[in-house]
């Protein structure tokens, strides 16, 4: 059909789709690509090319794509909203909040409500919390029930510190309209609260209607960790399970079997997660810090350098390697990994310090 038919659209974009699917990205992209006139070409047109970009991970030509649709259609919505919300799932809120108010500044879309919605949780994603604020309270007088725009009110509760209030809107928000990321904000508000019993007990009922949630089971794995060890690792092994090379979750019961005090069963679930994810900061430190705890003490001053290089702000990251040059009494290393230190790092990491500070 495209080669009798080459000014046809719609068999171009769905032998695009075709080619994506099954890996063949350079077809899939150049059946799209040549197209020299896009004035006139519908929305699936760039939603399949942007698509594309977003499996291939070629982040800037999904910003060139954008701009160009939206010089060639300036009002419409959707050259827009369907750019912010990329941007949002890559989580660059700042450049998310510029395209937004780009569309705004059109006269078309100025009163669009969807880009105004996406205005107010911007300001909030950006720490603009009083803007976003003024913003959403004036919105929730048109759609006293959006569920996006209540989700946004108890995230700026819980940013300030609010959280019954943050809990009530969160609330009413997962009550009309389901939403993985809201059931989260309930579960960390009650957290942040201090109510850790209501924040797993919620998060247990969500996941009993959804057991299959990834997010759900992270979360609640995490929480566990600490009091109930043992259903940490049941979730845990579960994820593993599925994705052998889920770095979190090996990460963790790497972590939880360290606390545990099984030392080798921590240092096969580390290797596995560095394996992973080799030049990952905290990963290495989990493993650096097991193989001090097994007095591999040349293992460990390998693995937490380098995590050190990748990560040098890292405050635990240096504690930790101060920890392994005291053990090789190189004292002067010590102290030159503990200058620095804000007051509030000193005080935080008060025990350590005082014990990496002795009989220098």
């Amino acid at each position: 059909m495209t080669q009798k038919s080459p000014e046809a659209i719609w068999p171009r974009i769905v032998l695009s789709r075709r080619f994506n699917n099954t890996k063949k990205y350079q077809k899939a992209n150049n059946i799209l690509e040549n197209i020299a006139d896009i004035d006139s070409l519908p929305d699936a047109y760039f939603s399949t090319l942007s698509n594309n970009y977003v499996t291939q991970r070629q982040f800037t030509k999904i910003d060139n794509l954008f701009l160009k649709w939206q010089s060639t259609a300036p009002d419409n919505q959707r050259t827009y909203s369907m750019y912010i919300e990329l941007l949002d799932l890559q989580q660059q809120y700042k450049k998310a909040l510029i395209a937004t108010q780009a569309g705004l500044s059109r006269k078309a879309l100025k009163a669009d409500f969807q880009l105004r919605a996406f205005e107010s949780y911007f300001l909030l994603k950006t720490n603009q919390i009083e803007q976003a604020e003024e913003k959403v309270n004036s919105l929730i007088k048109i759609k006293p029930a959006d569920g996006f725009l209540l989700r946004i009110q108890g995230q700026i509760h819980l940013a300030k510190g609010k959280y019954k209030e943050a809990i009530k809107y969160l609330s009413t928000s997962l009550k009309n309209k389901q939403n993985t990321y809201t059931a989260l904000y309930i579960a960390t508000a009650y957290k942040q609260h201090g109510d850790i019993g209501s924040a797993i007990q919620f998060m247990e009922s969500e996941l009993e209607k959804y057991p299959h949630n990834i997010f759900y089971q992270k979360f609640l794995a995490k929480m566990y960790i600490t009091g109930h060890p043992e259903k940490a690792i049941k979730i845990y092994s579960t994820i593993i399970d599925k994705n052998k090379k889920d770095i979190i979750a090996l990460n963790n019961l790497a972590w939880i079997f360290y606390e545990k005090g099984q030392l080798n069963k921590a240092l096969e679930y580390a290797i596995k997660s560095t394996n992973a994810a080799p030049n990952h900061p905290g990963i290495l430190d989990t493993l650096g810090v097991i193989q001090l705890k097994m007095n591999n003490i040349d293992e460990a001053f390998k693995t937490l350098s380098l995590a050190y290089e990748i990560s040098p702000n890292d405050t635990e990251i240096r504690i930790h390697l101060a920890q392994v040059e005291k053990t090789r009494k190189n004292h002067s290393n010590v102290q030159k990994l503990l200058t620095n230190l804000t007051e509030k790092e000193r005080e935080e990491w008060s025990e350590e310090l005082k014990n990496l500070l002795q009989k220098q």
